[in-house]
């Protein structure tokens, strides 16, 4: 009898300890039942939103976006979404279900701006080939609170919001504002893109990755040193952005970046706001973190950024031309050159990366180089280390490579498209610059 007593008190502990995922379902007699009553319930909710919802997620590769859904009770659906200022503007329709799979599911089922950021193909939204932005298009219930329903992702569990919108926010979303807001953002930080915000005794500067959707704060510290916040991801908002993830300091998680009046402030998840400050002014110049904070200069697929002259083209597009013109004896559909600096061995590598099937794998060529900074100058200077190795694209990284080896150049921030970029400038030759993204 004690072996039994003790087993049944095992088994009540464990059941005990076991928290179930929180999913709330509308209770019917039985489970058919419960999961009937749980899909017409998220049906019914959906539908009958009468300005609709604001919706945001996050992805397995990239950052985060923002949308407005409109459901309609024939399963067709009219969005809007951040991820450019076409799918910012242009509402597109496609059809939606609510299915049972394990759960009561939102399904996306036919191509719309949602399901761009799974798209394999690089060149539809710039998402790593054969896998996309990692993102999901079917969606499980999660449960209810307020005004706000919470879905999770069924591939890469990925939380899905939507919010309640209001009559004012469905007629911006449906015409255009959304796309000015967005530009408006952008606009703010390329006309101050070092701006500054304080938290206590902390000063940090913003850096945004409009591509991959996250932005970092760098941090001047009260004794004077530097150390940079993990990157937080975002999804714009009809009044600036929100931190979907939200961005933690020491006991402080920033919700949100929002207009108020002219000015922008960031607000934290209780609500106080902090302000933000304008600012042209880097803490620190690209020569004293290229290595650090920044570690590549990218030049990618035939995407040549303003600040480029008509000589730095020339040796940017020896590379890119030549991927697809068969000057390497094969014909490539998409490459990029990438200086990867590792200061800690005062090395640089140049990296020539070629596919012949849009990125979903291929083949790199390296170049190495010691190199040398010059105080008085600001100036690097490259000494070759070791040849072109490996890959198919040595011959059409020539006239990179001499630039390279007769240049001393200097580096310093350049904002393209509203985007802060790396200029590189040659001292003997000041006629060449190239820009590049920076990562």
């Amino acid at each position: 009898m004690k072996k039994i007593f003790y087993f049944i008190c095992f088994v009540l502990l464990a059941m005990s300890c076991t928290k179930p995922k929180e999913v709330e379902l509308e209770l019917g007699a039985d489970p058919d039942s419960r999961i009937s009553d749980t899909l017409s319930y998220v049906r019914k909710t959906l539908v009958e939103a009468p300005y609709g919802w604001k919706a945001s997620l996050t992805t397995e590769y990239s950052g985060g976006y923002g949308f407005y859904m409109e459901f309609g009770n024939n399963d067709r659906l009219k969005m809007v979404a951040d991820l450019n200022d076409n799918t910012a503007s242009v509402p597109k329709e496609s059809t939606y279900r609510i299915r049972q799979i394990m759960a009561a599911t939102l399904s996306f089922d036919t191509y719309t701006y949602l399901t761009m950021l799974q798209d394999p193909t690089p060149s539809t939204f710039g998402g790593q080939a054969g896998k996309g932005m990692g993102s999901d298009v079917e969606f499980d219930y999660v449960k209810t609170h307020g005004d706000t329903l919470f879905f999770e992702g069924r591939k890469f569990q990925k939380p899905l919001k939507l919010v309640k919108a209001t009559k004012i926010e469905q007629e911006s979303y449906m015409g255009g504002g959304y796309e000015e807001a967005v530009n408006k953002f952008k606009n703010y930080f390329a006309n101050n893109p070092f701006s500054k915000l304080s938290i206590g005794e902390t000063q940090f500067e913003f850096g945004f990755d409009y591509k991959g959707k996250s932005t970092t704060l760098e941090a001047r510290n009260s004794d004077g040193s530097f150390s940079t916040l993990d990157a937080a991801v975002f999804a714009f908002t009809l009044n600036g952005i929100e931190f979907v993830q939200g961005l933690p300091y020491k006991g402080v998680i920033l919700k949100e970046l929002v207009w108020e009046g002219s000015s922008l402030i960031a607000v934290d998840k209780n609500g106080k706001k902090y302000s933000v400050n304008k600012s042209n002014a880097p803490f620190r110049q690209l020569y004293e973190v290229i290595g650090t904070k920044y570690s590549e200069l990218v030049s990618d697929y035939k995407s040549y950024l303003p600040g480029t002259s008509a000589d730095g083209l020339t040796i940017l597009k020896r590379f890119h031309d030549g991927l697809g013109n068969g000057a390497t004896g094969f014909y490539f559909n998409y490459g990029y050159m990438d200086l990867n600096w590792e200061k800690d061995k005062g090395i640089v590598t140049l990296i020539g990366f070629c596919s012949q099937n849009g990125g979903t794998s291929g083949w790199e060529t390296k170049i190495v180089y010691d190199y040398t900074f010059n105080e008085t100058t600001k100036a690097f200077t490259f000494k070759l280390k070791q040849g072109a190795s490996g890959g198919y694209v040595g011959g059409i990284m020539d006239k990179m490579d001499s630039f390279l080896k007769t240049n001393s150049f200097t580096l310093e921030y350049y904002v393209a498209n509203g985007v802060i970029c790396g200029m590189l400038r040659s001292v003997q030759n000041p006629s060449i610059t190239m820009t590049f993204d920076l990562y």
